[in-house]
């Protein structure tokens, strides 16, 4: 747990915390621009999150600083300091919160509190855990219909978060690294059929079409090689034996010619593909994510247009030596085909039909070496549906099991805050969609109670160590229901609810007795604000 957070920038330089329900409260005038969402910022930012340190009204007005934290687990404390000026670094501290020289890496100090939260979910990270659930004005995206999303990120992203802090994702990973994998492969292929590095039919009337021009050929070259073997009969034994060797070493030089000829057209693709501009556009990406670390992006450019240089030098070499094979093979295919015409001249009959047979054997390969990448293309697509089949059946299964188990508890908390006066909020599940709302209930109350309820689901049903509900969340619910919901943060004794407040006088005495015994820290205007001013008032 949180035991502590201190900041000398703060008016009151220490906060302390307890488990359960943690209260900041405003004033009683609802005073805006106090600290309030800061405050909780900094709850966030030191269990790793980084809006607190991104924002430019907290760094503009009060400049880059440290806040110091205490973890407290299995009774034994844990310090360190974060500083905003320094991204990727948190040092230990003494338990005064002076620095000391060690420090961890942002993802060593996630990982610590991963162990010592105990979150050993499968494939599941720290922030993955905890993010979604620090609903704070200002930090990314809070929308009380969708209680799954923390940015705009796809819905199966957000469902498979859901299934990982419920820690029922293992069963699925395998399958979907197999349907990914199926879903890589079959568009390379396709990508290769489009630009024509592999030949096959457009459809299956062509396949049908090349088939029976398949049949026409093979007769052809029966009847071909029948009658050749009459006219063999004026040549004597060695012309015979010469004519068939040259005959099978043309076979198998065209053969090598088609194979060479596809890997020339694969190492040019490639090639184009490795030389067009992989890195990223910052100019792009600051735009829609301002607080993206340029350096770190550029380190990857660089990183990418290195490999890509490797790569493409790589492939300039691949591609000159298969073309030099290319050329070798084209000329021994001259050379026999010349050969030819000393071995029958005394007959052109014979050295026609061989040339004729050689050139419907070329074609005859080619074509069923069409239809054979047609057939595989089909198959990599049955094998990807197959999978993604499989993979999306699974998925539902387990997620009709965390519906139902999601759902009752949302009934149970309903039951407790409004009797049977209400319907319950409901969540139904897909792999690639979900819904969230109370039936025959679009008021704006139900909504953000629906909300708030749905995240002490969470909170008592997996691992999930702490919530925070800034008070945005809870003004647009009326006040009997707040009174319930607030008894509700209080039965949870072993994990953490930090809550912003303010208007408490406007409430029931019990609502104020709940706000006032769970008080951490009290603001108000005039000097007693979080950071002892306002930099909103002139």
């Amino acid at each position: 747990m949180i035991r502590e957070i201190f900041c000398t920038k703060f008016k009151e330089k220490s906060i302390k915390f307890k488990e359960g329900l943690n209260v900041i409260l405003g004033d009683i005038n609802g005073a805006n621009s106090i600290g309030k969402s800061s405050a909780l910022l900094a709850i966030d930012y030191v269990l790793g999150g980084e809006t607190y340190r991104e924002s430019e009204d907290i760094i503009s007005n009060v400049q880059h600083h440290e806040v110091g934290v205490c973890f407290c687990f299995e009774n034994l404390n844990f310090y360190f300091v974060h500083d905003t000026s320094i991204k990727d670094r948190v040092f230990k501290a003494d338990e005064n919160f002076n620095k000391l020289d060690e420090t961890l890496s942002l993802d060593e100090y996630k990982n610590f509190l991963k162990e010592k939260y105990q979150l050993n979910m499968f494939d599941c990270s720290f922030r993955e855990t905890v993010g979604l659930f620090m609903r704070i004005y200002g930090k990314g995206i809070v929308n009380e219909t969708k209680p799954l999303h923390e940015i705009a990120h796809k819905n199966e992203e957000c469902i498979i978060r859901l299934v990982k802090i419920l820690d029922c994702y293992q069963n699925i990973h395998e399958l979907k690294i197999r349907l990914n994998e199926l879903k890589n492969r079959n568009d390379v292929y396709l990508k290769a059929l489009k630009f024509n590095i592999i030949n096959a039919p457009k459809n299956k009337n062509e396949e049908r079409n090349i088939n029976r021009r398949i049949d026409s050929l093979n007769k052809e070259i029966d009847l071909l090689v029948k009658e050749l073997a009459t006219q063999f009969i004026s040549l004597d034994n060695e012309q015979i034996r010469i004519m068939l060797s040259i005959k099978e070493q043309l076979y198998r030089i065209q053969n090598q010619k088609i194979h060479s000829y596809s890997k020339i057209q694969r190492y040019q693709y490639n090639l184009d593909q490795s030389r067009q501009n992989s890195v990223v556009d910052l100019e792009k990406l600051k735009k829609f994510f301002p607080s993206i670390d340029v350096l770190e992006i550029e380190k990857i450019n660089q990183f990418h247009k290195d490999i890509s240089e490797i790569v493409s030098s790589d492939l300039e070499t691949q591609l000159k030596d298969e073309k030099r094979r290319y050329e070798r093979l084209e000329q021994k295919e001259v050379e026999l085909l010349n050969s030819i015409n000393p071995t029958v001249s005394d007959d052109s009959t014979i050295n026609f039909a061989i040339q004729h047979l050689t050139s419907l054997q070329k074609e005859l390969f080619e074509l069923k070496d069409s239809v054979c990448c047609f057939e595989k293309k089909n198959l990599y697509i049955k094998e990807k549906s197959d999978a993604n089949n499989l993979y999306k059946n699974s998925f539902q299964e387990i997620l009709t099991k965390v519906q139902q188990n999601l759902n009752n508890h949302l009934v149970e908390y309903s039951r407790i805050i409004y009797g049977n006066d209400k319907a319950a909020p409901l969540i139904t599940l897909f792999p690639n969609k979900y819904n969230f709302k109370t039936p025959n209930d679009k008021g704006t109350g139900a909504q953000y109670s629906g909300l708030l309820m749905f995240d002490l689901v969470m909170l008592s049903i997996s691992r999930l160590p702490v919530i925070c509900h800034d008070s945005f969340l809870l003004k647009n619910i009326e006040d009997q229901t707040i009174e319930r919901i607030l008894n509700l943060y209080t039965s949870f004794t072993k994990k953490q609810i930090f809550i912003s407040f303010d208007k408490q006088n406007s409430y029931s005495d019990k609502t104020a007795q709940i706000l006032n015994d769970n008080c951490v820290l009290r603001l108000a205007p005039d000097g007693r604000e979080l950071y002892g001013k306002s930099w909103s008032r002139s």
